[in-house]
């Protein structure tokens, strides 16, 4: 993906389509192929070009562009085939698509090759191929196009041209003008040799200073022979920077919008001219309270020749701006240092080309029904004989879903138990080991074994099979901390082992937790998210009331702090935001302290009037944890006794405010805010440790009858924006007058809706995550489960699911079947199916303008 400083690739003609693709023989003996649907314009021209990488064990492969029409006759179908050599090649060519085109597709594919044997493809673009015929010796021929440039900016044009042998000798050539009402500007003309070959064309070109009019291509074969040709392909326009010198301390910097804790590679081409000065260079920089820490540093010989510049860096825990400088100190009037063609992209710590191919991997479409889906107004809505996403829309990813987290480079992270795809659905097979899924940076999905790597470590008592089976447990959250390093907690045979894999490795370490009490109650609980140094993780238990941190230094040893009690006087327990569903946080972590929200089954006064709901902050400095804050009770319609459903969940908003959002079981939910920002935001903030820093109870939803209501909190602050809060929560609302439970969206105290609805009317519940990546979108993962059922509808799931039937003893094991990722674009307005190219866009894909 090309990042172009100041402007987009503004070449007009460049299709929107994944650059990478990956498709891997089954070793059948069948042709393999993975394709994309480009959007082409029914008689038009257009080139495609992309590396193409095929491996030594496969038989032919490469790429292939067909084009369907509505008249048959009119198909067309280009096959490159590319060496099985190993290494990237580069394919390019033309076509001319029919004009009545109907659809246009472009493939990776394998031919009857060995099993594994891969076509691998990268950098995939097709862009319009202009093509202008002479009309004769009086004709004046020509193809226009419309430009999007910045006024008052410096432009590298490039392009490939090629004249054919009798076309215009003197008015074939291409050119550049801006538009302002009836006045033209020519920016730039030029042209290439009259010899029918292909030519590089690179040209510069400043636009004025004028924010009005409009820019134009054009490429022209005047006056020539009928059917000559001029033919323009490849035309992109990079931002120019060139910083003249006066004698003086001379520069030009920019604002770069990145992202915090994360890695970038850059790359350009840097030229100094002999008489520049002895300090002209490139520089990138974090600005953070007025102060400048140097991220990149780059310069080259001072000959008046472009040279090629590659770097990478990490952006810092906090930072204002980053910058980018160019420089020209102290240098000879009419001297130049200049900066052309910047790229940047994301950068990865990790490539994980060595590890084992996940085998979830297909090379079938992900989903055939590919819908927008809109809460109340267009749900996921299942249909009878519990047939869902997969039998309905064709959801069949390229992955096992599972709850999805992200690292700093974006990559998505699933763990995954004891499911297997069978058919258009997945069984349960409890023999079956237990899998680490992740990205590698070409698109394919690649599995580590749990089991194996905990045998990898010396605990070697641990066989397949052995790891807590459970798909959606408090154990299957991976977190990543700033610096890249990512951790998630594994229970096997009644133990707790913390796994750890460092940014710089595509190994995993295990260690075993000292306290086998916290095995079946421990949770990971993410802590870089509003600390600015790279913090430790907190392990926490859901029941117990207890917490403490773990660190592992560089030499790879792990250290534990001492175990924090935030159960101190009461006679109950604490318990958090049930973690089988929902599992929104419990705690928010500063570099200062650990604020935690939970609730007892215990009442304060002596009288059940609900469940409790309490807050408490621990000063990490003093090792003080506050007295606990009464702040309400969540409700369950049918009881007033405590009901362990009921844990609250916290955030913090963007004004350092801390949220707390009471828990429920079915019934009314409410916030708590804190009157001013806390500690550890604003030292002259509020202490929330004390009850009158609190607001009063917020309602967020209004109940349809006496017994409807929420229960299950996916509570999530918006990270990378300003778009608030978002619930993904269990709704029971009777709106059909029956006992149907749907998966609904909360905004901001505002019910956008249902956005999942089951065709069951009797219990059912989702096992739901919602979680966001690094570009802001959110994830919703979820499991369907139903229960109470007999007759037909026994019946029903027997046939669709017989490994859950023991005909023997005429018993049905139900469990939870067919998971499904979300994603949303706009903060839960709309949804749609997540599939591969949706993670490896989100690696691959960050915008960033210099401003």
């Amino acid at each position: 993906m090309f990042i172009i400083f100041g402007t987009s690739l503004v070449s007009g003609t460049s299709i929107e389509l994944e650059d990478r693709m990956i498709v891997t023989s089954p070793g059948n003996g069948t042709n393999v192929y993975k394709s994309q649907l480009p959007l082409l314009e029914g008689g038009k021209r257009y080139h495609v070009e992309a590396l193409v990488m095929r491996d030594v064990s496969s038989s032919l492969g490469g790429l292939k562009v067909s084009l369907i029409a509505q008249n048959p006759q009119n198909t067309l179908a280009i096959t490159l085939p590319v060496a099985s050599t190993g290494q990237w090649s580069k394919l390019i060519t033309s076509f001319q698509a029919p004009a009545d085109l109907k659809t246009s597709v472009i493939s990776a594919y394998i031919v009857s090759s060995s099993k594994g044997s891969t076509t691998k493809v990268k950098e995939l673009d097709i862009g319009e191929h202009l093509l202008v015929k002479g009309k004769g010796l009086s004709n004046f021929s020509y193809e226009r196009k419309t430009l999007y440039l910045q006024p008052q900016t410096t432009y590298t044009f490039s392009c490939d041209m090629k004249r054919g042998v009798n076309s215009s000798v003197n008015g074939g050539s291409v050119a550049i003008f801006h538009r302002n009402g009836s006045v033209w500007t020519n920016l730039l003309e030029t042209t290439t040799p009259l010899d029918g070959q292909w030519h590089s064309i690179e040209a510069t070109f400043t636009t004025p200073q004028v924010n009005s009019g409009e820019y134009y291509l054009y490429i022209y074969n005047k006056y020539a022979a009928v059917n000559s040709v001029v033919e323009l392909r490849r035309d992109r326009f990079d931002q120019h920077v060139e910083v003249v010198g006066t004698g003086g301390f001379e520069y030009k910097s920019f604002n770069l919008d990145l992202k915090l804790n994360r890695k970038y590679d850059i790359s350009y081409d840097f030229m100094r001219s002999i008489d520049s000065g002895n300090d002209g260079s490139v520089k990138l920089f974090n600005r953070h309270n007025g102060s400048l820490t140097l991220l990149s540093s780059n310069t080259v010989s001072k000959d008046g020749t472009f040279y090629p510049v590659a770097d990478s860096f990490d952006t810092l825990n906090v930072m204002d701006q980053s910058l980018l400088y160019v420089y020209n100190k102290y240098a000879s009037v009419g001297s130049k240092t200049v900066l052309r063609n910047p790229v940047v992209t994301n950068g990865f710590d990790r490539a994980f080309t060595n590890i084992e191919t996940s085998h979830f991997e297909h090379n079938d479409a992900e989903v055939l029904i590919d819908s927008l889906f809109t809460p109340d107004v267009n749900p996921v809505a299942h249909g009878p004989d519990f047939n869902n996403e997969r039998d309905i829309y064709g959801y069949k990813p390229r992955f096992m879903p599972g709850e999805v987290y992200f690292d700093r480079e974006n990559r998505p992270w699933i763990r995954t138990t004891y499911l297997k795809v069978s058919g258009t659905t997945t069984i349960r097979d409890n023999t079956l080991p237990s899998y680490i899924q992740t990205l590698d940076n070409d698109g394919r999905w690649v599995v580590y074994k749990i089991e194996q790597i905990l045998r990898d470590n010396g605990f070697n008592n641990v066989n397949d099979g052995d790891v807590v089976k459970s798909q959606w447990s408090p154990h299957t959250r991976i977190i990543s901390d700033k610096a890249g390093n990512t951790y998630t907690l594994v229970v096997a045979k009644g133990k707790s082992y913390l796994l750890y894999l460092a940014n710089d490795s595509e190994t995993w370490k295990a260690y075993a937790l000292p306290n086998d009490s916290y095995a079946a109650t421990s949770i990971l609980e993410p802590t870089d998210t509003y600390s600015e140094t790279a913090s430790a993780p907190l392990i926490i238990r859901y029941y117990g009331g207890t917490f403490f941190f773990i660190e592992i230094d560089a030499a790879g040893n792990l250290t534990q702090s001492n175990i924090v009690d935030f159960g101190i006087g009461h006679s109950e327990e604490p318990s958090l935001n049930p973690q089988h569903s929902g599992a929104g946080p419990a705690t928010v972590v500063t570099d200062d302290y650990v604020y935690v929200a939970y609730c007892t089954l215990e009442s304060p006064n002596g009288i059940d009037d609900g469940t409790p709901q309490y807050f408490r902050s621990y000063n990490r400095t003093s090792g003080q944890m506050s007295n606990s804050v009464f702040l309400g009770f969540g409700d369950n319609p049918y009881t007033e006794t405590p009901d362990n459903h009921n844990g609250p969940s916290l955030i913090v908003d963007d004004a350092g405010k801390l949220i707390l959002l009471s828990g429920a079981h079915q019934d009314e939910l409410f916030t708590y805010t804190t009157n001013a920002p806390v500690l550890g935001f604003d030292q002259n903030g509020v202490d929330p440790s004390l009850t009158n820093s609190w607001g009063s109870a917020v309602s967020i939803y209004d109940k349809y009858q006496w017994d409807a209501g929420l229960t299950y909190l996916g509570f999530l602050k918006d990270q990378v924006g300003q778009d608030g809060w978002c619930l993904a929560t269990r709704d029971l609302s009777r709106r059909d007058g029956t006992m149907r439970r749907t998966l609904a969206i909360i905004q901001n105290g505002v019910e956008l809706g249902d956005i999942v609805v089951p065709d069951w009317s009797r219990y059912s519940i989702f096992y739901h995550r919602l979680t966001q990546d690094k570009l802001g979108r959110l994830f919703l993962s979820y499991f369907s489960f139903t229960s109470q059922m007999e007759g037909a509808d026994r019946d029903a799931y027997i046939n669709k699911w017989p490994e859950t039937y023991d005909a023997t003893t005429d018993t049905l094991s139900l469990c939870k079947h067919d998971p499904v990722i979300l994603v949303s674009d706009d903060f839960g307005l709309t949804w749609r199916f997540a599939k591969t190219e949706d993670f490896l866009n989100g690696m691959h894909n960050e915008i960033h303008t210099l401003q």
